[in-house]
């Protein structure tokens, strides 16, 4: 499995959706444990992304995530935290999107912490595969 998970992003799945209960909890739906394997090209794919961002101080923080197909930009999000506690974990999810894959692809999710160098988060590859339930 190809992830690469920093310091301040302990948790990072990749999954079909992220449901938010009405308790405030998240529902995570077809996480991905490993490569993604599809019977057949071209595919359509749900793709969203849970993580757990734990900040190493209490001052505000610029966090940018950024998804890509084959090093392709596919969205970006920017984000200023504050009010929270060093140490705490912050619940972060991206909401699903479908994907069209035409061929084999990586997907991968980067971060840029106060404008920093881009930390690779997790990467996926999708590939065609004996798909079994």
């Amino acid at each position: 499995m190809n992830t690469t998970v920093h310091e301040y992003f302990p948790v990072v799945l990749m999954c079909d959706d992220v449901r938010k209960e009405t308790n405030k909890k998240r529902t995570i739906v077809g996480s991905y444990g490993g490569d993604v394997l599809v019977q057949h090209f071209p595919a359509s794919l749900p793709i969203a992304f849970y993580m757990h961002f734990v900040p190493q101080s209490t001052e505000a923080i610029n966090v940018e995530l950024f998804i890509s197909v084959d090093d392709d930009p596919l969205a970006n999000a920017k984000a200023t935290l504050s009010n929270h506690k060093a140490g705490d974990a912050i619940a972060i999810d991206l909401p699903q999107t479908f994907v069209q894959f035409t061929k084999p692809a990586v997907v991968k999710l980067e971060a840029s912490i106060e404008n920093g160098p881009k930390l690779l988060l997790i990467s996926k590859r999708i590939h065609q595969g004996e798909v079994t339930g």
